[in-house]
């Protein structure tokens, strides 16, 4: 198994960071704005604590995720690797479209003319009541709080056709063993865990002011995430090109997936 974790936390470690802060990175930061501005009595160090253990729910719910496909893998091989990546390919739009939608009911504007405290011409106003019905229905799938909630997003999270993953489902496979198979994906969640409590937990460590930018930055991270999610999908179903950063290091060529 050492070869395997090597890789892992070797060249799959600068991976990580480049991949992991655009693609989840936004969704920690919508999850922990939220956080922030419905607690505007708590304290900082309190709110921060809170946006970790966000953090921690939902890498708990992509490593039971990660944990059960590695163990198939690693017991039936590429077969596995292979159906997951059909599967994924849908859900990933699915999962795409619902943030982008939830991030366009959230924004200000768009509240203001569904609740009425604004007026706008019919289409607009249509199109936010229209939107705003829509991003209550999927709420469920953009939580805000609850680490139950955040930790089955987590394990849907973990579904999607991430490059990272499919490498390490790779891996997984090559070990012929579910137990080690399970262990290799583990660790693609404990490696990506400190990168994502840097990004998570930003808008905490900005302070205060920020709160009153949560729903603004809420949106914006969804649409981002949504907006990845969904070139991570046109690329996976063939649409549009996969977008990497060729390199080579101590004479082999590596690649770093970005969608």
């Amino acid at each position: 198994m050492t070869p395997y974790i090597v890789q892992l936390l070797g060249i799959g470690l600068l991976w990580v960071s480049l991949h992991c802060v655009g693609m989840c990175g936004p969704i920690m930061v919508m999850l922990n704005t939220g956080t922030a501005a419905a607690s505007e009595e708590s304290s900082g160090g309190a709110d921060l604590w809170v946006g970790v253990r966000n953090v921690f729910a939902y890498q708990t719910g992509r490593a039971v995720t990660y944990a059960l496909l590695g163990a198939m893998a690693g017991g039936f091989g590429a077969v596995l690797e292979t159906t997951v990546r059909v599967v994924s390919r849908s859900t990933v739009l699915v999962v795409a479209a619902a943030l982008i939608v939830a991030g366009l009911a959230r924004l200000p504007v768009i509240r203001r003319h569904l609740t009425g405290r604004e007026e706008g011409s019919d289409a607009l106003s249509g199109l936010g009541a229209r939107l705003g019905r829509a991003g209550r229905r999927l709420s469920r799938l953009v939580p805000d709080r609850g680490r139950l909630r955040i930790g089955a997003f987590g394990a849907v999270m973990g579904l999607l056709p991430c490059m990272l993953m499919f490498w390490v489902l790779g891996l997984a496979a090559s070990t012929a063993d579910p137990v080690q198979g399970a262990g290799i994906m583990v660790g693609l969640v404990v490696a990506t865990t400190p990168v994502l409590v840097l990004a998570g937990t930003s808008p905490l460590l900005a302070g205060s002011s920020w709160r009153q930018y949560g729903e603004t930055i809420t949106s914006l991270a969804l649409l981002v995430s949504g907006t990845w999610l969904g070139l991570v999908g046109a690329a996976a179903n063939g649409w549009i090109d996969h977008l990497h950063v060729a390199f080579e290091l101590g004479e082999r060529a590596f690649k770093i997936m970005l969608w």
